[in-house]
């Protein structure tokens, strides 16, 4: 029950605090959906593979093989990279939304683990971009070889619609960053204040 002779927390900090909960909570499980399809990968290749075993003479099963080989080979080369930010990540969003929820109650450490939950998140948002980029440009090679494949309909076509996708896919990505960059500036601000933390038990 809130008691009427206690001030309210600023609204501005208010909001901070709910947004971190949030982004926090989603954070945390887009890390877990990242880290179940990255446990997925290596089961869908050792189904396709028995498929091509039990059925040597299916050319379609073979070419199937082939490419989940390559895709495979792509993405054990960012395995650690994924599984590290991945990780970091998930740390990161749970604290980021253990910080704003803690600040709510006026927790006396709240806005100290908001500010360094916070910067985390900056850092690993921005590593998971880069990381997301670099294994994206080795995605788009693998899927325009799969383009030039003998049978492919309309490879042209197909080719530009990859670039086309790809770029929209970075814009997109790089944009949601930029945002979260500004809100987590507005969030650090907002928990350094005094009056904030004159406000917390």
């Amino acid at each position: 029950m809130l008691d009427p002779q206690r001030p309210v927390l600023p609204i501005g900090f208010r909001a901070v605090c709910i947004i971190a909960l949030i982004l926090g909570s989603m954070g945390a499980c887009m890390s877990m959906l990242t880290a179940s399809s990255l446990l997925m990968a290596s089961a869908q290749q050792n189904l396709v593979n028995n498929l091509a075993r039990s059925q040597p003479n299916d050319a379609s099963l073979r070419h199937q093989q082939q490419l989940m080989q390559e895709s495979m080979r792509v993405q054990a080369k960012w395995r650690v990279a994924n599984i590290t930010s991945t990780l970091t990540g998930l740390i990161a969003s749970f604290a980021f939304a253990l910080g704003g929820g803690m600040s709510l109650t006026r927790k006396a450490v709240g806005p100290t683990i908001l500010i360094g939950a916070t910067v985390a998140r900056a850092a690993t948002d921005i590593a998971q971009l880069i990381v997301a980029l670099l294994a994206q440009k080795d995605t788009q090679a693998l899927l325009a070889r799969i383009a030039d494949t003998p049978g492919t309909p309309q490879p042209t076509l197909f080719k530009e619609a990859l670039g086309a996708f790809g770029t929209i896919a970075i814009v997109v990505g790089a944009g949601w960053i930029a945002i979260k960059l500004v809100f987590y500036v507005i969030a650090i601000l907002q928990a350094r204040k005094p009056e904030v933390r004159a406000l917390m038990s």
